[in-house]
């Protein structure tokens, strides 16, 4: 259900946004936008030939962030990596998932490339002229205890900061 929640609601931003935009149109930028990213390569084709045969002669539509596109391409080539369509791809889905997710999880094998897409799509951003500066706070949640990580009260009844909410107090301060 929180799937078919995130297409309508991406749908009524899109309508928003795009209100010449063909109603089947919208749905096949939701469905890209919202269920795609979560599926593997087997399932993102299973998922597209049940769209085909539901809308056919409709195809899906690109990502038109030409400037984000270029920014990718710029620097993937600054930091000597191969901007291939793949790798594009997977930053293209992160940003629009970002956009759409409070909360995001990157999950893939060992040296797959999660941490390089993050790091490419902050530096892009990071890069845009209308975009600020992007920053990364990494934290292993499991590397410490519940108090540590959000704050707690001590035996003086006085609040002491945990990391996440170090982190956020940062955030805020830049």
């Amino acid at each position: 259900m929180r799937a078919i929640k995130s297409v309508v609601n991406t749908i009524s931003k899109l309508k928003e946004q795009q209100c010449e935009t063909e109603d089947k149109q919208l749905l096949l930028k939701a469905l890209r936008d919202v269920v795609l990213p979560k599926f593997v390569k087997d399932d993102r084709c299973t998922l597209w030939d049940i769209v085909i045969n539901i809308f056919p002669g409709d195809f899906l539509p690109d990502y038109n962030n030409i400037m984000l596109k270029n920014g990718i391409s710029q620097v993937a080539k600054g930091d000597n990596l191969e901007a291939n369509p793949a790798f594009i791809e997977k930053i293209l889905q992160l940003d629009n998932t970002i956009n759409i997710r409070h909360a995001n999880m990157l999950i893939g094998p060992a040296a797959s490339g999660k941490s390089t897409i993050i790091r490419t799509l902050a530096k892009t951003l990071s890069n845009l002229p209308d975009e600020s500066k992007v920053n990364i706070h990494t934290l292993n949640p499991k590397a410490v205890a519940c108090e540590e990580l959000y704050g707690y009260y001590d035996q003086n009844n006085e609040w002491k900061d945990g990391v996440i909410t170090k982190i956020m107090k940062k955030c805020v301060q830049d």
